[in-house]
């Protein structure tokens, strides 16, 4: 069974939204889109509810189980499977799943090619990162099942807030849009839009101007994300 959300936003979020959109036309940097309070809950509970689904096999590869994976998102409260749908761009269930899906095959292809390494159980990096890494670096990817942790320094995260307007202004592929919100690692959600891109720059712009350590940002492969200051 899946569930449908027909883009039925309540009220408040629709106007916190063109709110916070709104003041981006106005300033150079507006209110968080979506309140992060809210987003770190989403993406925690998506993460706690499928990780027991999410294996390691033998040759260093993710295993899943798209069902049991479809169970335990149907298992998430319907106001947290609303918010989740609502900033992917998603209409139902299987669309939040066979994103998942998509990123977590991208992931064992980039492990398989070598582009990607494991450097503890839970995280891998570029393999061209692992002596940046190592050395404390404050612009790096951070791959999982689940997504990427992007940690940028408040120059790289002025670059990237830029990169993503570019991209919504230009109307961009979601080709283009994908590697632009993952660095060029995950599938391509059917939610991966300009208005996506859009609000994720306002995001990546409000929280590098709350200090000057950069961000911090957690998104997963079906688009639910949080930030955060270094």
């Amino acid at each position: 069974m899946k569930k449908f959300f027909k883009k039925i936003i309540p009220l408040s979020l629709t106007i916190g939204i063109f709110l916070s959109s709104s003041i981006g036309a106005f300033a150079n940097v507006s209110e968080p889109v979506i309140s992060n309070i809210v987003n770190i809950e989403v993406v925690n509970q998506l993460i706690n509810n499928i990780e027991d689904e999410v294996e390691v096999t033998g040759e260093g590869l993710y295993s899943i189980d798209k069902n049991a994976i479809e169970n335990e998102i149907l298992n998430m409260d319907d106001k947290t499977l609303e918010i989740l749908c609502i900033q992917g761009g998603f209409n139902s269930t299987d669309e939040v799943v066979n994103s998942l899906v998509a990123g977590i095959e991208s992931v064992n292809e980039q492990i398989e090619i070598r582009e990607i390494v494991f450097i503890d159980e839970e995280n891998l990096i570029s393999s061209e990162d692992c002596d940046y890494y190592l050395q404390g670096g404050s612009t790096y990817d951070l791959t999982h099942w689940w997504g990427r942790t992007r940690y940028k320094s408040t120059y790289a995260a002025n670059w990237w807030a830029a990169d993503l307007n570019k991209q919504a202004a230009l109307n961009a592929g979601t080709g283009v849009i994908a590697a632009a919100v993952f660095g060029g690692i995950g599938g391509i959600p059917n939610g991966l839009t300009s208005a996506y891109c859009l609000h994720l720059a306002t995001n990546v712009s409000y929280y590098n101007s709350l200090s000057s350590r950069g961000i911090v940002a957690k998104i997963t492969w079906a688009l639910a994300y949080s930030m955060r200051t270094q």
